[in-house]
This record gives C-alpha cells, structure tokens and sequence, in this order.
C-alpha cells in the first residue's frame, strides 16, 4: 500500500472516529441527539473444505469472517464493514450499501467498506493457470453475510464512547528493489526503503471502559499463504482473533 492510500486510510478512520458526532442526517430527521451507541459482530464466510488442501485446524486465521460495527447517535446510524476478502468488487458495494442503508435508515454515505486484502482468503486450492487474482467470493453470499452481520451488530447496539489513536508496527517493508542480477526493478523486500509503518484504529467501549470493538488500519500484504493452496484471514485474521479474546463482542 503506497504512503498516499494509507494516509488516505488514515483520514477516513478520522472521519469515522467523528461519527458519534457529525453523523450525516437521515431525511427529515430530527436534531435532538442522544448519546452514542455502538455494536459488533461477525458472520462467518469460509468456504468448504477443499480436501486436497485441508486446514489444519490449529489457528483462528483459517477461518474467515465478514465483521460490522454499527452505530447510532439518536438521529441516524452507521456501518463500518470489514471483510477477510481479497477485496470487494464494485458490485459488492452497490449491492451491500443500498441494502445496509435501508435496513439502518441511513445515507449510503454513512456506510464504511474494506477488505483485509489477504491473498489466500478466497476458496481453497491454488488458482486456475494463467489466472493473475483468485476469483473473489460470488456477491450474492458476499451480501448476505454482510446483511447478517450488521443485523447481528444493530441488535446488540449499546451506550458507548468512541476514541482515535494512532501507533506503530514495524513488521512491513518497502517492496520495491533493484535486482541484482539485471539491475532493473523488482518485487522483492527492500529493508531500506520507505514503508509507513503507522497503526491507525478506531476503539469503541462501552462507559465504562470495556471493549467493544476496533476498526484497524496497517500498510502491509497478507500473503503469507499466497498460492500454497490453503484457506487463510492471514495476519489480520489472526489480529482480529487475538483482540477478540479480550473482547466482549466478536471482532
């Protein structure tokens, strides 16, 4: 991910820490604001076991999720999605956010939508020859788990605090770099070179302090099992499974 798109990514989690606040008004509605609700879950999208491939069962990270957090101000609500996907295709959005913005009455433009990006999270086994991506998950599934999920998270909506922060990770590295052997450029880890190592996130807890959930956001490929033939949420699914045993709600 270039320095440009994570700033980018920097930014909008800003704006999504600042929606207990300035979350944009459903039509007609009114200004009398009340205080923050928030609520997560997750819906579970790996796909059938390719027997060729088997998992091996032992880690969090073979499994895949679609997680959402939504969240009420007293006038409107909104969603931030997530999903162990290598990525979520146009019509994924167009489908997802018109569904999600009538079951929340909400605007389209209270609707957050990423992918973890992982190359292995798609149906097991290596891809066809010749193929340059894995085929993503069919829409239509893709969808529904992110209808289930934000329903999951509407009915579990409660009093919560919002918070933005940003630290560091320095586990990614540069990957452009000169070659050896021909001197032209290439794909390869550049230890010298510039990689922004910044961890964004977006925490909601209830008043107390307990969590409820994070959105993250860190610069870096998750292709630890890229074209080997498995399953996996990769690093980020591992994250994610890591804080969800300090967490009160499935993130």
């Amino acid at each position: 991910m270039s320095w440009q798109k994570s700033n980018a990514m920097i930014r909008l989690l800003t704006v999504a820490a600042g929606l207990c606040l300035a979350l944009t008004s459903a039509p007609g509605a009114t200004l009398d604001r009340g205080a923050l609700r928030a609520g997560a879950a997750r819906v579970d999208i790996t796909p059938p076991v390719n027997p060729d491939y088997p998992p091996s069962g032992k880690y969090a990270h073979e499994r895949l999720y679609i997680r959402a957090i939504v969240l009420d101000n007293g006038v409107t609500r909104a969603a931030l999605i997530g999903a162990d996907q290598g990525g979520l295709s146009e019509e994924v959005w167009t489908a997802a956010s018109r569904q999600i913005a009538a079951e929340l009455k909400c605007p389209v433009e209270n609707i957050i939508m990423s992918a973890t990006h992982s190359h292995s999270a798609i149906p097991s086994g290596p891809p066809a020859p010749g193929m340059a991506r894995p085929p993503q998950q069919a829409t239509g599934p893709t969808v529904e788990a992110m209808m289930n999920a934000v329903r999951q998270a509407q009915a579990k909506l409660q009093p919560a605090q919002v918070g933005f922060g940003t630290g560091f990770s320095y586990l990614n590295v540069a990957r452009d770099s000169i070659s050896e052997d021909t001197h032209l450029w290439t794909q390869a880890p550049n230890l010298d070179g510039p990689s922004d190592k910044t961890v964004a996130v977006v925490k909601f807890t209830t008043p107390t302090g307990e969590p409820i959930a994070a959105h993250v956001n860190y610069a870096m490929h998750p292709i630890n099992g890229y074209l080997v033939g498995i399953t996996s949420a990769d690093f980020p699914g591992q994250r994610a499974a890591t804080s969800n045993r300090r967490l009160t709600t499935p993130w």
